[in-house]
């Protein structure tokens, strides 16, 4: 019997680079457009980000993202706790707005099931609109959330998010498989690196195998 090529364990591996840049591109991205006052794209980018995270952290049985899903992702790695007061519910419904319809409005929102985010920017204090809306007599119907409460708490959980992966190897397997999938510009030697040493667990081959052989 031919012996089988070793298949490494998932922490042997190192990094998942295509996880990896994705995430560095996509704060890259969000910075570049904050720093540009393109705060809207910037926002739906932010949201979008987290759909991704969520669709990453999902069980190997799904693969679409339900808003049960997102909001077990908020509140697992503790972005629930940097937008305070704004509710896992409200982030829901504003990333349903920008996402499908680039408003902060959703249907929830209209529904009155949640209260509709209103963002401040630059240096003054999240504070300051929250006793706006206040006085303007809107505190069912809108919050207050600083662009850098979420950009920085979604730092942070993503954070927290890659500290498990790196300490479950299912999840890590799982992240390395499906973050494969993410659309780059260019192939950098470290991908063909990673993707090389992948495809030895995923579909190992004999030491026998020609290129055309079928997967041993």
């Amino acid at each position: 019997m031919t012996e089988q090529p070793e298949i490494p364990e998932p922490r042997q591996l190192g990094q998942i680079v295509p996880f990896e840049t994705g995430v560095r591109e996509l704060f890259a991205a969000i910075d570049l457009l904050v720093d540009n006052d393109l705060v809207t794209p910037a926002i739906t980018l932010m949201y979008a980000t987290i759909d991704t995270m969520a669709w990453l952290a999902l069980p190997d049985d799904k693969e679409t993202v339900r808003k049960t899903d997102f909001i077990e992702w908020v509140q697992r790695h503790g972005l629930d706790e940097a937008v305070s007061p704004c509710t896992p519910e409200e982030l829901y419904g504003a990333r349903c707005g920008f996402v499908h319809s680039y408003s902060p409005e959703s249907t929830l929102s209209r529904a009155g099931a949640v209260r509709e985010i209103v963002y401040m920017i630059g240096y003054g204090r999240r504070r300051m609109l929250q006793d706006e809306i206040k006085a303007r007599g809107k505190e069912t119907e809108a919050v207050a959330l600083h662009l850098a409460d979420l950009r920085e708490g979604l730092a942070s959980a993503i954070e927290v998010f890659r500290s498990t992966i790196y300490s479950d190897d299912t999840l890590w397997r799982r992240v390395a498989r499906r973050s494969s999938n993410f659309l780059h510009s260019k192939i950098p030697d470290e991908y063909i690196r990673h993707f090389e040493a992948v495809a030895s667990w995923i579909t190992p081959r004999t030491e026998n195998s020609s290129p055309g052989d079928p997967a041993a």
